[in-house]
């Protein structure tokens, strides 16, 4: 098993250009703010990603989940894959 690699970059940015990734993590707040709850995974849907790990810090804490491939909550993990084409689109933009 391999892990995939993982590159970090610090961007910095006006408040008036981070408005749609301050948007997304809204609504990854409303998405998860009672918890995330999981369903058995059907063998009908496959699975976009083998593991997924979701980590949000706020001033009180921390959510931090992760689950595999056999499990699904599919609201999350549809947000997820469209924030991640909305994030790539934005940050395009300022790097």
């Amino acid at each position: 098993m391999s892990w995939p690699t993982i590159k970090a970059k610090n961007v910095v940015m006006f408040y008036s250009d981070a408005l749609n990734i301050i948007r997304l993590l809204q609504q990854t707040d409303e998405l998860t703010k009672y918890g995330i709850v999981l369903n058995e995974r059907g063998s009908h849907n496959k699975p976009y990603w083998r593991d997924i790990e979701l980590m949000r810090r706020f001033d009180w804490g921390e959510i931090h989940c992760c689950w595999g491939a056999s499990m699904q909550n599919t609201k999350v993990e549809q947000h997820i894959y469209s924030s991640m084409e909305i994030l790539d689109k934005e940050l395009i933009k300022i790097i």
